[in-house]
């Protein structure tokens, strides 16, 4: 019985990723709106049935790897602390650029297509609903919209450098890349947390 569920459980995850790398590989030649069902299954060799066994439709796919790339996202910042990434935000940055460039090409497809710009401000969105009230608690003189603008600052800066890097204009190896993000999200805090 358990080898069985262990069996089903590895095909999920197989086809899971053929529908993955498929739409990936057609947002390279479609436009993201023009991508059917029938495109992603016959891309990715398996049946219908199976797409809707792990997905409602085209726009739930993208849904939910939209939700995986930013919990990752996030969940790097988290093990690393949200106070050392905010003191320091290098060795985060330098973890989440690992991941962007195991997975290169989809990654620079979610962020330069155009529902990439959602992408980044639901990221932008969940990073203010997670750690804006703890700034708030540990430092109580600064303004939370001042925060906030910071972070959207933060957020569209490093976007914008991940996919110039992604597309390759930016011709910086991940660590290079890592450093001048941090030094730049460093010189752009709020003078009212500069000195705490």
């Amino acid at each position: 019985m358990a080898e069985e569920r262990k069996a089903e459980y590895k095909n999920a995850v197989r086809s899971r990723q053929l529908i993955k790398n498929a739409y990936v590989a057609l947002l390279n030649e479609k436009d993201v709106n023009k991508i059917t069902v029938t495109d992603i299954i016959g891309r990715a060799g398996i049946s219908r049935g199976t797409f809707y066994a792990h997905y409602a439709d085209v726009r739930d796919l993208y849904a939910r790897l939209e939700q995986d790339a930013i919990r990752t996202i996030l969940t790097v910042i988290e093990e690393t602390g949200i106070f050392n990434f905010y003191e320091n935000p290098l060795p985060t940055l330098e973890s989440n650029l690992r991941i962007l460039e195991r997975n290169k090409e989809y990654y620079r497809l979610l962020l330069t297509s155009c529902v990439g710009c959602s992408f980044v401000q639901k990221l932008s969105d969940d990073f203010a609903t997670r750690f804006v009230p703890l700034f708030m608690e540990r430092f109580s003189n600064i303004n939370a919209e001042v925060f906030r603008s910071y972070i959207s600052f933060a957020s569209s800066g490093v976007r914008g450098m991940i996919f110039r890097w992604l597309d390759g204009t930016l011709k910086l190896s991940a660590p290079q890349c890592a450093q001048l993000m941090a030094d730049m999200l460093l010189g752009a805090k709020p003078s009212e947390l500069k000195n705490d």
